[in-house]
């Protein structure tokens, strides 16, 4: 190899290198030390290298002394490489840390002929740690030194040098192969006999584009069960033009290990992510939401790319700002993990959710992983249990106030009776005392009527007697039922319901249920239901009863009922359904707690929904509901388990 294509190697190096003569002076300097020093090469060659790379602020005019380690001395004393580190004042006054790599050249007797100085800026250590860390005395052992395995090319492909470390990874000695193409020797169709000449050049290498078009090049190959990341760089002379390509193969088995680990560790963390059947989304500090698992785009019917990038409260709850509660804000305030209930009308579910931060190494917030939990079920339990418990302790008061009350309401209906059969004029035994004792009834009877007493005894009979339907409802609410399950055909159950509905005098009177319309939509193919009969008939009777009045409270043209049944699974379910004025969320809420109502005073008791609550849900296993909303009418939902 001429000294101008070792020249022209040393010129595609990345870090400044410098040939230094025994007498110090600078043979040669390769483009990066020109570039770097703003220097032409002219002015850089045939210079001291204590004149060039001060290491002290004042100018040097003699080589190092003893306080500075002088690597070039040392190669020049020994016939050994070395590493010193030197600082370098630059023009303007600042310091540069070098770490300087001495290689001795010798000639054929071995004698050191002058020292290859690679110079690796210290500020680049980081990023260019693994390459080449010293070039030896001669060019052939400058490729050696290199860390990786190195191949020369000339133009035509032919080898012309390999290093120690692309002996190693071949098999083969440099003397071996040097003038075999390089496909020949180790590339995928070397062995192939179909193929001749460049036809076997490797499909990934394709060495031709680097010799041809110039480019750079970078494949991946296994030999010998390594994985070797080779880089093919083409050879220019002081032209341009291109006279050979570099080879440069590093082992990177041990990297593409760690990113096959890190793709399964990946793709194991998405598939548990995205196995949470809660929503789990992971948050900037500002809300927006940088992933989502698969459940929290199914519960927001959006796909990924649709949320991604989104804020969390617009998509939740299309507002502009956090939502009141949010856990979240408290976590950015303190980075604790927080939870809260939410309720998303948007989506009409509860949530719990609960906020925890991720921090970095050094505790800053990085950024917030959000569990998005639907309880909206568990809530729905949660009240049916309360109100069942509240149910059952107003039960057993209202058994007790019943016997207490009736005992003096028998008294007050007794005494009401006698005093009316006692001041009846059609009863002789009355006209007999009213003479012994010289009183005229019929004048008695005509100050009654004429001070209306009549009237008021009349209304205490009356007041007692709708006190003791009261009474007897609150016995029924709290008494255990004694009746028996049949099996019923559950249409014709309904069909008695709605009769017994329309014959009631009140709801003909007062609320005009003949100009109800009824719909019915009974589902023909539906089993025979197991229940009580008679106590289903009030459930339904007092669902048609509150839909009947609510309508003519509210004055509603053209009422309209409709009566559904349908199968769900095992169980049946009856709608019952109004046009009415509907109901807001308070009175959802409230609408099966005993003594709610919201008739006048004297209208309702506040029983009927109560009782039918506990008869569908204590006494038949099901469940009743309401679906509602104002000025949109109004649903009640019953399901028996068939």
């Amino acid at each position: 190899m001429s000294k101008h294509d070792q020249y022209q190697i040393l010129d595609h190096i990345f870090d400044p290198v410098v040939i230094i003569e025994p007498d110090y002076t600078i043979a040669f300097a390769n483009t990066n030390l020109v570039e770097r020093l703003n220097m032409k090469r002219s002015e850089i060659v045939g210079k001291k290298c204590y004149e060039l790379f001060q290491h002290s602020p004042a100018p040097c005019l003699e080589p190092c002394g003893p306080q500075v380690e002088c690597g070039h001395k040392e190669v020049f004393r020994t016939g050994l490489p070395v590493i010193v580190h030197h600082v370098h004042y630059q023009p303007d006054g600042s310091m540069k840390y070098f770490e300087n790599s001495c290689s001795p050249i010798v000639d054929d007797k071995g004698v050191v002929v002058s020292v290859l100085q690679v110079m690796r800026d210290q500020a680049e250590v980081k990023e260019l740690r693994g390459e080449i860390e010293a070039i030896q005395s001669e060019y052939d052992s400058l490729c050696t030194s290199i860390p990786f395995a190195v191949s020369y090319l000339d133009r035509d492909m032919r080898i012309v040098f390999l290093n120690a470390g692309m002996e190693q990874l071949i098999g083969r000695k440099s003397d071996e192969v040097k003038g075999l193409f390089c496909y020949d020797v180790c590339g995928q169709y070397a062995n192939d006999s179909s193929k001749r000449g460049r036809e076997r050049i490797c499909d990934t290498c394709r060495i031709d584009k680097v010799l041809i078009g110039g480019r750079i090049q970078t494949h991946e190959r296994t030999i010998g069960g390594r994985i070797i990341e080779v880089t093919t760089s083409p050879v220019r002379d002081s032209h341009g033009d291109i006279i050979g390509a570099l080879e440069v193969g590093q082992d990177i088995t041990a990297r593409s290990e760690a990113e096959a680990e890190m793709a399964r560790s990946k793709e194991e963390w998405e598939r548990t992510f995205n196995a949470f059947s809660d929503t789990v989304t992971l948050h900037w500090p500002d809300f927006e939401i940088i992933k989502i698992n698969r459940a929290g785009c199914e519960t927001l019917e959006l796909s990924g790319g649709e949320i991604i990038g989104r804020h969390c409260y617009e998509l939740f709850d299309g507002i502009d700002e956090p939502c009141p509660d949010c856990p979240l804000v408290e976590t950015l305030k303190d980075f604790q993990p927080h939870s809260n209930e939410i309720r998303h009308e948007k989506l009409g579910k509860t949530f719990l959710v609960s906020a925890a931060p991720v921090l970095d190494a050094q505790g800053n917030l990085e950024y917030i992983a959000n569990v998005a939990q639907d309880i909206t079920k568990r809530k729905k339990m949660e009240e049916q249990l309360f109100l069942s418990e509240k149910l059952a302790t107003i039960a057993g008061l209202a058994a007790g106030v019943a016997h207490e009350i009736n005992t003096p309401l028998s008294a007050i209906l007794q005494s009401a009776q006698i005093i009316e059969q006692g001041l009846a004029a059609d009863r002789p035994a009355n006209h007999d005392l009213a003479a012994e004792c010289d009183v005229d009834l019929d004048k008695v009877y005509h100050y009654l009527e004429k001070k209306e007493l009549n009237y008021f005894l009349t209304g205490i009979r009356e007041s007692a007697v709708k006190a003791s339907g009261i009474i007897n409802s609150l016995l029924d609410f709290s008494r255990p039922h004694k009746g028996e399950l049949r099996r019923v055909n559950l249409t014709k159950l309904l069909n008695n319901a709605l009769e017994l509905a329309r014959a009631d005098y009140n709801l003909k009177k007062k609320y005009d249920i003949l100009n109800v319309e009824i719909n019915r939509e009974y589902d023909l193919e539906l089993p025979a239901v197991s229940c009580i009969p008679m106590e289903i008939e009030q459930v339904v009777l007092n669902l048609v009863k509150n839909a009947v009045q609510a309508m003519a409270d509210a004055d509603v043209k053209n009422p309209r009922i409709t009566i559904r049944t349908k199968l769900l699974g095992n169980k049946a379910r009856v709608e019952v359904e109004d046009n009415g004025p509907g109901m807001n969320a308070d009175i959802k809420k409230h609408v099966f707690d005993p003594f709610f109502t919201t008739k006048e005073v004297g209208s309702g008791t506040g029983l009927g929904l109560s009782v039918s609550y506990a008869i569908i849900h204590d006494k038949h296993g099901g469940d009743i509901r309401v679906e509602s909303e104002p000025g949109r009418g109004a649903t009640f939902v019953v399901d028996l388990p068939l």
